[in-house]
């Protein structure tokens, strides 16, 4: 009953579209930090590819722990915990799944030296 009436929310939609946007602006801000502002191809690649499974996991996990189930003027400290809570574990997927499937840390040299090790056995 409180989902359909959440779902007719304009607010609702609008608070997701803001929180789409910051993850979207937050991982192109990391990448270039780590990369002092100047991003090669495959940097994008890795940054669309990236974008493309955790936009939607972050979001699915921000509904998950309920943080769209008010709105901001009324939030307090138990809300605080659990925006706490939903970004560590949201980055905990989202560095499990990055390094164990896709590889996002392997930098080229990385990757030649793999290349490498695999062509020698």
């Amino acid at each position: 009953m409180f989902v359909k009436a959440q779902l007719k929310n304009r607010n609702f939609y609008a608070m997701i579209l803001m929180d789409i946007c910051i993850f979207i602006i937050t991982l192109f801000l990391s990448y270039f930090f780590r990369f002092d502002f100047v991003l090669t191809q495959v940097d994008m690649k890795q940054i669309t590819n990236l974008l493309l499974w955790m936009v939607p996991l972050k979001t699915m996990i921000f509904f998950l722990f309920g943080l769209y189930s008010g709105m901001w003027r009324y939030t307090g400290v138990r809300d605080f915990w659990k925006l706490a809570q939903a970004c560590v574990v949201s980055t905990i997927l989202v560095m499990t799944v990055s390094y164990t499937h896709l590889r996002a840390h392997e930098t080229v040299l990385d990757l030649v030296c793999r290349l490498l090790l695999e062509k020698n056995n």
